[in-house]
């Protein structure tokens, strides 16, 4: 799964080359937007969750697939090709492939080139996740059902957040 057009682009012209049984949800040209009807969309998962099927491959624009899709019937092969720009996204896309009680493992591999911008984008989104699981920490009221405390402004709801950190 991509998140960019020119990584889509290029991912077609690699992978349509070596397996003719792939499909595309979104065009070959790597446009990131959709392509298709919401009723050929249906099809080609249909047909890629079917075992009877001789589809292969199928490449995925990360926006398009992160949510609302499942493909676990008949995948369990998962591979990023690029980051986006937060790491939920990365684990939405991901849960298109787990599903709860499933007894085969599934494999994810997400390709990284060192000494790029995805340096740069990792350190980013990284750093960006473990601030949102530190604040969601610092909150056990909120996972606990308890009530959560009144905050007469803005200011003081920042002041009593960083003071948990």
């Amino acid at each position: 799964m991509a998140s960019s057009p020119n990584t889509h682009h290029g991912t077609y012209s690699a992978v349509s080359a070596a397996n003719p049984n792939l499909a595309f949800l979104c065009g070959p040209d790597g446009d990131s937007r959709a392509s298709h009807t919401s009723n050929e969309r249906e099809k080609i998962v249909q047909m890629f969750n079917n075992p009877a099927s001789n589809l292969d491959c199928l490449v995925l624009n990360m926006s398009l697939s992160s949510a609302g899709l499942n493909l676990h019937k008949c995948c369990r092969r998962g591979l990023i090709l690029q980051y986006p720009w937060n790491w939920p996204t990365v684990l939405q896309t991901m849960g298109r492939l787990f599903r709860i009680g499933a007894n085969k493992v599934v494999d994810w591999t997400i390709l990284h080139v060192t000494s790029t911008v995805y340096d740069v984008m990792e350190d980013r989104i990284n750093r960006k996740y473990c601030e949102q699981l530190q604040v969601g920490s610092s909150h056990p009221h909120l996972y606990q059902g308890t009530a959560s405390p009144t905050y007469g402004s803005i200011r003081d709801y920042a002041a009593d957040l960083w003071s948990a950190v």
